[in-house]
């Protein structure tokens, strides 16, 4: 008899990411992070518009959980303010890419 998982459920209506996605959802990620602040702004306010005009509730809790993680007491005393916008914007566009990937995976799905 199979060991049931509690939490099997909670992401079996996910697409798969195959491994050419999410190489080069990677790649993105890190050309993302060799960019000027200035660049990053632009990159990062261009793909956040895209979410926010196709899903406005899913951009606002995105927000929403960046807010909470980054308002902690441990993080929010541990960084500058300087550190905690580069790290705001670092971890929106990390999810971003995450959000494009399962976006292509649905893609492939759909042949």
């Amino acid at each position: 008899m199979p060991v049931e998982q509690p939490h099997a459920d909670l992401f079996s209506l996910l697409p798969v990411v195959s491994r050419a996605v999410a190489e080069q959802d990677l790649a993105d990620l890190r050309a993302f992070v060799a960019l000027t602040p200035a660049q990053q702004a632009e990159r990062l306010e261009q793909s956040w518009e895209a979410l926010d005009a196709h899903d406005p509730n899913l951009a606002d809790a995105i927000q929403g959980l960046l807010r909470g993680i980054l308002s902690q007491e441990y993080v929010s005393s541990a960084l500058s303010e300087e550190a905690l916008v580069h790290l705001s914007a670092n971890l929106t566009y990390a999810f971003i890419v995450v959000l494009r990937a399962l976006n292509e995976a649905r893609r492939e799905e759909l042949g």
